[in-house]
């Protein structure tokens, strides 16, 4: 967002520069000149970081792609870019000049005042009962959607629904180091939301999913032994399923249906097994790459994992992924997943459709004019895109047949449509939906309903939306 603020001010400065040259002298030529190869490179070095998507497109339908906040910053660069314009070239003594510069330097102060007291603008002119969808400017969402705010006490990573939609699972990160990795189950009823701790022991759960009455767990686990003289990191990547015998809402048997992933390898750490999905009887893992733009040197790392419910018949289901976190069964009844991009490269993240035995090109994909014969480009890059999950075909609102995306670089929830045009080829646009900072997951529970979790809030936010007319 930054370098495209950078670029709106550079814009309307240069824009109204040229405009005021005098062109009759040999220095208004050079110095046009000047500007236009300074915008230039400014063009160039956004349109770099501006991967996967048009930046023209970014820059005209882009605005509220932060939400309200990122429309009046956009604003106030453009209004600071035409006053610092007419303040260095303008006859300021010239009455319309001078009128011209007051009213670009309001605007501007205006835009940045609203910017600064927005949380205090927020509180006076939102809906007490509404904590997040009628704020002025610092907190937004798209028409029609409805926001509501839980506290939650520990950092979550992961959401899922269980019998019903008002019945929700989060799983995250507690106690000393954050090590404590637990499961919440929350009652969402009325205005009094009730939590209750139903599972813990896990190290780093980045996954749930549920069925059947059973809650499925990924996590990462993470310890080493010292074999032979050398410090050596088990494979501790596994999918835990837990039932509730005695039926009194906590979890009391637990299972590895499935265990040997890499885990939390080093020499990155933080990659793992992430999302996962259940879809027609089948468990799908994701699983990541112990390193940041190398190739995989481990078994299973890098790919989509496939199983059934008990753990059975695991096999690779695709291969060639970095470090695929969110994954869900979308349009056309495919496997979609997210992919974070490498840290060094800021290509963005991929979002891609997985057919089974697909070959996606990590790390060669990083590697300018490097090429894998047969290898899977993504559909699309996005800035930021963590867990997903599928609105389906006939839900009774506007998202409909869009796969929801926690962007938590973006501190946005959006809804990407997936299409195919006459060609056959896949298509792919995104919208606002909403405003949650660091928002890392997301589940749509059914019923116009959906959830997120703000890892950065410690917060679970209940996600409504209007009935299509």
């Amino acid at each position: 967002m930054l370098a495209q603020i950078v670029l709106f001010y550079y814009l309307a400065f240069c824009l109204v520069c040229l405009s005021m040259i005098d062109y009759r002298k040999r220095r208004g030529w050079w110095l046009a000149g000047l500007l236009t190869v300074v915008g230039l490179a400014v063009v160039s070095i956004v349109a770099r970081q501006t991967r996967g998507e048009s930046l023209l497109q970014s820059l005209l339908f882009g605005w509220y792609a932060e939400g309200r906040g990122g429309f009046f910053t956009r604003i106030s660069a453009l209004a600071m870019g035409v006053f610092s314009a007419v303040s260095l070239f303008g006859a300021v003594s010239h009455r319309w000049w001078r009128l011209f510069q007051v009213a670009a330097l309001a605007v501007g102060v205006g835009a940045i005042t609203l910017l600064l007291f927005r949380d205090t603008l927020t509180n006076l002119v939102s809906d007490p009962k509404a904590s997040v969808s009628s704020g002025f400017i610092s907190v937004s969402s798209a028409k029609g959607v409805k926001v509501r705010r839980i506290e939650l006490p520990f950092y979550p990573t992961a959401v899922t629904t269980g019998k019903s939609v008002d019945e929700v699972f989060v799983a995250g990160y507690i106690g000393a180091y954050l090590q404590g990795g637990s499961v919440y189950r929350y009652d969402v009823q009325g205005e009094e939301v009730k939590g209750k701790q139903v599972a813990n022991g896990f190290t780093r759960p980045h996954g749930l999913a549920y069925d059947g009455g059973d809650l499925f767990v990924s996590r990462a686990g993470q310890f080493n032994k010292a074999i032979q003289g050398r410090m050596t990191q088990e494979k501790t990547g596994a999918v835990t399923r837990m039932k509730d015998l005695d039926s009194d809402g906590v979890f009391d048997y637990y299972e590895d249906i499935v265990s040997g992933l890499p885990g939390a390898q080093m020499p990155d750490g933080l990659h793992q097994n992430n999302g996962i999905e259940i879809s027609d009887g089948k468990l799908y893992v994701t699983v990541g790459v112990s390193t940041d733009h190398t190739p995989a040197v481990l078994d299973l790392e890098g790919t989509i994992m496939r199983c059934n419910l008990d753990g059975s018949e695991l096999t690779p289901f695709a291969k060639g992924l970095r470090n695929p976190y969110g994954i869900t069964m979308g349009p056309y009844s495919k496997i979609y997943v997210t992919d974070n991009d490498p840290n060094f490269a800021e290509l963005g993240d991929k979002f891609c459709l997985v057919e089974e035995g697909a070959s996606f090109q990590f790390p060669y994909d990083t590697v300018e004019g490097v090429k894998v014969e047969g290898g899977v480009p993504p559909l699309k890059r996005f800035s930021s895109a963590q867990g997903i999950s599928y609105v389906p075909v006939g839900e009774p609102n506007v998202f409909a047949d869009s796969i929801l995306m926690a962007s938590y670089g973006d501190n946005a929830l959006s809804a990407v449509r997936v299409t195919r045009n006459a060609q056959g080829q896949y298509e792919v646009n995104s919208e606002f939906v909403a405003k949650i900072s660091q928002v890392v997951d997301t589940h749509y529970a059914g019923s116009n309903v959906a959830y997120a979790c703000s890892y950065a809030e410690k917060a679970l936010y209940r996600i409504e939306f209007d009935s299509k007319p």
